[in-house]
């Protein structure tokens, strides 16, 4: 691959990652400021979990790492209060990325989502259990309710990844 070639490539995914990187700062101040049941739609996972199936588990856990910090600097609550969404999104962006590095189909993906999801939503229970006590909503909060933004995820998500990774390959290959 010639050097042009190769910085093509390299532009094209730095212009993904900082798009992914922006989408998990202001996802999460848009989803509020606009009212949405966040805790069923769950838009704030989403660039994390996508940042983490398309590259690897660095881009991942820095997706994450911005979208907890923006969640706990302008989520409208508390430190104490944001903790738990802030561990859950951080889990799922080192996870999903750590988890991808292997997953070549759709199917694969899929199951790194899962893994994510369980992974990250167990972080928040337990940091929502430390913070403010266990009152049994915990789980229905997590593991019921959201179920529409839960399908979602595991509908779409692999597939945009999967065109996301495509793009990259093929760009790649374009340009040398």
């Amino acid at each position: 691959m010639g050097d042009s070639a190769a910085g093509g490539a390299v532009a094209v995914r730095r212009i993904l990652v900082i798009a992914l990187l922006l989408a998990s700062a202001t996802t999460p101040l848009v989803a509020h400021a606009l009212g949405t049941r966040c805790w069923i739609y769950l838009p704030a996972h989403v660039p994390v979990l996508l940042a983490g199936l398309t590259f690897e588990r660095r881009i991942g856990s820095l997706a994450g790492v911005v979208a907890a910090a923006t969640e706990l600097a302008w989520g409208g609550r508390g430190v104490m209060a944001a903790l738990p969404t802030a561990l859950e999104l951080a889990c799922y962006g080192a996870v999903s990325g750590a988890c991808s590095e292997r997953a070549r189909t759709w199917r694969g993906l899929v199951i790194v989502i899962v893994i994510a999801m369980i992974v990250g939503r167990l972080a928040h229970l337990v940091a929502g259990v430390a913070t403010r006590g266990w009152s049994g909503h915990e789980l229905t909060g997590l593991f019921v309710d959201p179920w529409p933004g839960i399908a979602l995820q595991l509908l779409v998500l692999p597939l945009a990844a999967a065109g996301m990774r495509r793009a990259l390959r093929i760009t790649s290959r374009a340009l040398a």
